[in-house]
């Protein structure tokens, strides 16, 4: 994985409010080899003291709200923010792969089911003059709100890395089984980038 890792301060205490010394110790031991591990960690209480440097017994009697920030499943452990981070990382590395074969100019191919910016403009002067098959004027409102998520899935890929539009891609189907975690990704990138959220987008699971 790759040699640093991005740690958000203000994020982070914020979610560790209350923590004792002890505490952030392990936390940040385990955040650590999480991400040299470059995934989840095996939920084994001695093994995890073992990193921490410290005795089972401490570690379960002290340790209960560092663990509660991991989601336990099939004997690993996870943690959202980490694998978004290691997602973009991913992406980072093969970017700079891709641009470094292609001599810096590499860029990759907007796949035919995504509007393409010049598409949309043309789109929108069909739109704008009245002229849809058939002679019948244009849906103007339903038309524009298609043509503002094609925009914003533009202005968002490049920021993704090489398989932008792939995230893009899962983050659009509430079906696929990455799709929050690639949703939280594009939110991520596009509040880090300045950009609002389109109302457009596709509701998480349950979501009113």
């Amino acid at each position: 994985m790759s040699a640093w890792m991005p740690i958000y301060w203000g994020d982070y205490f914020k979610d560790t409010l209350g923590f004792s010394a002890f505490q952030h110790g392990c936390y940040l031991v385990l955040i650590g080899a999480y991400w040299t591990n470059g995934g989840p960690l095996k939920d084994d209480r001695a093994e995890l003291a073992a990193m921490c440097g410290t005795s089972s017994d401490k570690l379960a009697r002290y340790g209960k709200r560092v663990l509660a920030k991991f989601t336990c499943k099939d004997g690993l452990l996870y943690h959202e923010r980490i694998e978004i981070e290691l997602l973009k990382a991913s992406n980072r590395q093969a970017a700079a792969v891709a641009n470094g074969r292609a001599g810096g100019i590499a860029r990759a191919k907007l796949p035919t089911t995504i509007p393409t910016t010049t598409e949309v403009r043309i789109e929108s002067k069909i739109m704008d003059s009245g002229l849809v098959e058939g002679g019948k004027r244009a849906n103007r409102t339903a038309m524009s709100e298609e043509n503002k998520l094609s925009h914003f899935h533009n202005w968002l890929a490049p920021f993704l890395g090489p398989q932008g539009w792939a995230i893009i891609g899962k983050a659009m189907d509430p079906a696929n089984p990455d799709f929050e975690l690639c949703m939280k990704m594009c939110r991520e990138v596009a509040r880090t980038n300045g950009k609002g959220w389109p109302h457009q987008w596709p509701k998480k699971r349950g979501a009113q």
